[in-house]
């Protein structure tokens, strides 16, 4: 996507498929200077302008070793983690899956689980979000419960998001009884949002007691 705005043939390699290619926190380590620019701006935003409430995660992570390279750049910037600043990794490969471990082990505070990179990684297929919406399988339950239940071990976050509004009803079903922390949803989707959540803890509390 890059490539395509101005000046960017400049800057930018071409890829034959930009979404396995550089991004996340692979370009971060390509270009040091990006993510540099971007925890200044960040530290300036929670000590300058009191937002306390930002937090990191760390983009389209590969491997542990990425990930203890990250943590060094961050910590070098004067970020450090602490209850009011946690750092996060963002799940969007299979290999994620198998790795959750080592990343707690390495130190991070939880994850966010991106659910549409997720899928077409664990399918392999580039899909719609209207075929996302009418995919009916459970391996992609059987790799939410992968990921939740060792941060739930852990008491660590966890979070999902990027998902179609249109299957969070049975999503929420779902994660939460997974233990999910929380839910990301676009701003539109926010009041049937809560009220989806509200039933799906209703049920589970509901179950619970029978």
């Amino acid at each position: 996507e890059l490539i395509h705005l101005s000046q960017g043939v400049t800057h930018e390699t071409a890829e034959t498929n930009p979404f396995l290619g550089k991004r996340g926190a692979y370009r971060h380590l390509q270009n040091p200077e990006i993510i540099k620019a971007e925890l200044d701006l960040m530290k300036s935003l929670r000590n300058k302008e009191n937002f306390k409430n930002l937090w990191i995660s760390i983009p389209f992570i590969r491997t542990k070793t990425e990930l203890a390279e990250i943590k060094k750049i961050v910590s070098q910037s004067g970020l450090n983690r602490s209850p009011s600043f946690k750092l996060l990794v963002t799940i969007s490969t299979p290999a994620n899956i198998y790795s959750i471990e080592e990343f707690i082990t390495e130190g991070i505070d939880g994850c966010l689980i991106d659910y549409y990179d997720l899928a077409n990684l664990l399918y392999g297929k580039d899909f719609s979000y209207s075929e996302l919406v009418n995919l009916q399988d459970t391996a992609i339950i059987k790799a939410l419960q992968d990921i939740i239940k060792p941060l739930n071990k852990a008491k660590l976050f966890s979070g999902i998001f990027n998902f179609p509004s249109e299957i969070s009803s049975k999503l929420f079903k779902d994660v939460v009884s997974l233990g999910i922390s929380t839910v990301g949803v676009n701003e539109m989707d926010v009041d049937q949002a809560k009220k989806e959540l509200s039933s799906a803890e209703k049920q589970l509390v509901a179950k619970s007691n029978s």
